[in-house]
């Protein structure tokens, strides 16, 4: 079968899809005079998937497996390790783990063939042994020790675990010091033939490269990877036990940091969609040009560091504020007041949306032309349906009624939790 060619003529963009023999997904995305080229391979085995269903039969398995394995996947037996190879090639390489996929990356001038070789050959069978895994072991444990002392990253694992306490989002992607050590050569085995299929990855390319070519390529490389065992894996639900309401913690800050977080049920509708409507509502309210915002600014009551962070998908969505402020009782009290005014606020109104929409356009923009930024968004928000360029056409249909109705819903019936740190 060959690749669908899908136009986005007002984007001047044409991006290419379809399933191999093999049962992977790719996507093709033709960027003429681009010297960099990027291939992004996204497994879907995340850090929540500790408990899941293989034909009928029920699994469950220690916290960071995904992310232990994503490291392991590099080893070669005691040879040259696929990141040294990846080097060797003149290329740069890297893997991350996110709640849901485990993704791996390259990025080449030259060589796109070998590229895509090593890439299909790191993910095709299990290297790892007894003494990689005690060795990793040792590593990850020291990581995690040393995410402890990180006052972020604490403010943030804190509130997480507290809107979904008893769950895999209560721990770190990394998991814990016990549960790696209790990680086996059977369990990284099991999970790689379980997850690590062509029918559970997509592949996404951008550069200046010929589209017939690389799915010719591909259909070669993956060939071997053909499974002659079909398999039926379910992922448990995020279950939603009563939030743990206020937290406080006493670490070595020069200023206390404050987390709000709103958990809400998961969508059905698309989570690009859902999200980018959050996202608007939020800048509306809170945004660093709401004139909320930039009163809190001048007042001193936050500076800088005020993020939000927002979350979609089919198994849970929350947000977050995180902020560094010397009031954070009144602060709390400020920021849930503004998120629950919605329309009755003063930075609510055609203007001001019609302006966000356009930075947010401007940005999609910009992405367009960052390589491993596209393939990211890519793998995140497309379907076989729906794709990340359907942005602009988004925009359009979000209504300041449509925003004002999601983030209204979403905020005034939310579960909420909320963390502080206070110096020592």
């Amino acid at each position: 079968m060959a690749l669908e060619q899908i136009a986005f003529p007002h984007l001047n963009e044409i991006i290419y899809q379809g399933i191999l023999p093999s049962g992977l997904r790719l996507i093709v995305i033709p960027k003429s005079g681009f010297k960099e080229n990027i291939g992004m391979l996204s497994v879907r085995f995340g850090g929540i998937d500790t408990e899941f269903t293989v034909n009928d039969q029920k699994i469950a398995t220690s916290a960071g497996l995904a992310h232990f394995l994503e490291h392991q996947v590099f080893e070669n037996h005691g040879k040259q390790d696929f990141s040294q190879k990846f080097t060797g090639l003149g290329s740069d390489s890297n893997a991350f783990t996110s709640f849901t996929t485990t993704n791996y990356f390259f990025s080449s001038v030259d060589q796109l063939n070998e590229n895509l070789e090593l890439l299909i050959d790191l993910v095709s069978q299990p290297r790892f042994t007894e003494n990689s895994i005690k060795k990793e072991q040792a590593i990850i444990s020291q990581e995690i020790d040393m995410y402890q002392d990180d006052p972020d990253y604490r403010l943030y694992s804190s509130l997480l675990a507290g809107l979904f306490p008893e769950t895999p989002l209560a721990v770190d992607l990394a998991g814990r010091v016990d549960s790696i050590d209790k990680i086996t050569l059977t369990d990284l085995s099991n999970a790689f033939e379980t997850f690590y299929r062509p029918e559970g990855m997509t592949l996404v390319i951008i550069g200046d490269v010929d589209e017939n070519v690389v799915y010719k390529k591909l259909t070669d490389l993956t060939s071997q990877m053909i499974q002659q065992t079909p398999i039926t894996v379910s992922r448990s639900a995020i279950s939603y036990q009563p939030v743990v309401k206020k937290q406080s913690l006493q670490l070595d800050v020069n200023m206390p940091k404050l987390g709000i977080g709103f958990r809400h049920e998961p969508i059905q509708d698309s989570s690009l969609f859902y999200k980018t409507a959050l996202k608007l509502y939020l800048n509306m309210l809170i945004g660093w040009t709401s004139k909320t915002y930039q009163q809190w600014y001048d007042d001193g009551k936050i500076d800088d560091s005020f993020d939000v962070v927002i979350e979609v998908d089919e198994r849970f969505q929350f947000v977050m504020v995180l902020l560094d402020t010397n009031e954070p009782i009144a602060m709390s009290a400020k920021i849930k007041q503004a998120l629950k005014k919605g329309r009755s606020s003063k930075d609510v109104s055609e203007e001001r949306l019609f302006s966000l929409k356009k930075e947010l356009y401007g940005e999609f923009l910009m992405s367009l032309d960052r390589p491993d930024e596209l393939a990211s968004s890519f793998l995140e928000h497309s379907t076989q349906e729906l794709f990340y360029l359907d942005v602009p056409d988004m925009l359009d249909q979000l209504t300041l009624e449509s925003v004002l109705l999601i983030g209204e819903t979403f905020f005034h019936s939310a579960d909420s939790a909320e963390v502080t740190i206070f110096p020592l």
